[in-house]
């Protein structure tokens, strides 16, 4: 739970607010919503348990979900199938969707507005800007609103024009998936150095590749680039770290 309110519950809230006024279609929607987002967890438990809460929170007969969310799943399998590279199960247990900084992050920023802006005042956006991952582009957009004093955490996604549904339907699954409610600090401080250290190892890594590309005869250049290396280089040995969690 977080901030006082389950996943479900939260997703319950925000697709089926007002379940006496709504249709069996619309009813039946905002259920292929929620579907989806319990569906980010591989763990049979989870869903059982999440869909428990679902029958108990919309009144409905427990088996008849049941059947929906298998069918929904065997849609979804259809409709989705995975790359063969990617199709075998990882037999570490331990790991979620939760295996980047970025998403570990967006999990503790989702969940406290006031970590978020203690996050957003010490990272800074450039080291987020080149991020390829969906997670690390929500997160700068997260930072960018903690930063101007308008983030709630994930309540904030309710009625935001920002984000897409996509965005949102991201930042469902990161903060349905995350389970870290100890050694807060320690592992924020791990994540930002994580993604200080990845950002630059790939500015060292360019600037390199202009090294090797550039003529002899460019001497000057050379010099920059081998000065710009050694900041580079200075700055991995220390990154911006919180104080407290508090």
């Amino acid at each position: 739970k977080f901030n006082g309110i389950s996943a479900v519950k939260f997703a319950v809230n925000r697709h089926l607010p007002n379940q006496e006024s709504m249709s069996g279609r619309q009813k039946a929607d905002a259920l292929q919503n929620i579907y989806e987002m319990i569906s980010c967890s591989d763990l049979s438990i989870i869903h059982e348990s999440m869909l428990d809460e679902v029958a108990q929170l919309c009144n409905l007969d427990r088996r008849a979900i049941g059947q929906d969310f298998d069918t929904f799943l065997k849609r979804k399998r259809f409709n989705h199938p995975l790359p063969i590279q990617q199709a075998s199960v990882s037999k570490d247990k331990n790991i979620t969707k939760l295996d980047s900084a970025e998403s570990q992050l967006l999990a503790i920023c989702l969940d406290n507005s006031s970590l978020a802006k203690k996050i957003s005042d010490i990272l800074d956006c450039e080291i987020l800007s080149s991020s390829n991952s969906q997670e690390g582009k929500l997160l700068l957009k997260v930072l960018n609103e903690a930063r101007e004093g308008l983030w709630e955490g994930i309540n904030s996604l309710n009625n935001s024009e920002l984000f897409s549904e996509e965005e949102k339907n991201c930042a469902y699954s990161v903060f349905a998936e995350n389970d870290a409610t100890e050694n807060l600090k320690e592992l924020i401080n791990s994540c930002l150095k994580t993604v200080y250290l990845r950002f630059y190892k790939e500015k060292i890594n360019q600037l390199d590749e202009k090294i090797n590309k550039i003529s002899l005869d460019e001497k000057a250049t050379i010099r920059d680039y081998h000065r710009d290396r050694m900041c580079l280089r200075q700055r991995m040995i220390s990154f911006p770290q919180i104080d407290s969690v508090n």
